[in-house]
């Protein structure tokens, strides 16, 4: 019994460091910071996202802001994040994921830079569309007015999960 006490007791020692190792991995200094509630030069941006059927549909969503990553929770919809930023001139990476139906080899996905003169109070939505086989990207002001872009990714395949079948 001591032997199988000072055995857990040991593992235990090797988990903290581990444990304390992989939380930190999730804590980066790359990380989006938005502007706090007070700061009133500022403005917001939201994804969009379109659903033809349960196997057709398109997501656009902000991905990064000057080379810092938005975060997003697991299992949640990063295209209806809206993310509040600074105003000024702000270098932005979009992603796209879309897919078509069953026999689509599909869904793919693509990313893209954009360059957005940013003004506070304006609230702003990403869009675009397939083309070919390009996805299109751009910003809108709330008036529907194209703020920045049209910029085209040409896009790919994303990694399917593979699935096992137990019988």
């Amino acid at each position: 019994m001591r032997q199988l006490f000072f055995s857990l007791q040991n593992r235990s020692n090797f988990m903290w460091p581990l444990l304390l190792a992989i939380a930190s991995g999730c804590a980066t200094n790359n990380a989006y910071r938005p502007p706090s509630e007070a700061q009133t030069d500022a403005a917001n941006i939201v994804g969009h996202s379109k659903k033809h059927g349960i196997y057709d549909w398109e997501n656009f969503s902000l991905v990064s802001i000057d080379n810092k990553a938005i975060s997003h929770f697991p299992l949640s919809s990063p295209w209806k994040k809206k993310v509040k930023i600074a105003a000024g001139e702000r270098e932005l990476v979009l992603f796209s994921k879309f897919n078509r139906g069953l026999s689509d080899p599909c869904p793919c996905q693509a990313f893209a830079h954009l360059s957005l003169q940013v003004e506070a109070g304006i609230s702003y939505e990403i869009r675009g569309r397939i083309s070919g086989i390009d996805i299109e990207f751009w910003i809108e002001d709330s008036t529907g007015r194209v703020v920045a872009g049209p910029t085209k990714a040409t896009y790919h395949a994303s990694s399917k999960a593979s699935t096992t079948i137990i019988m």
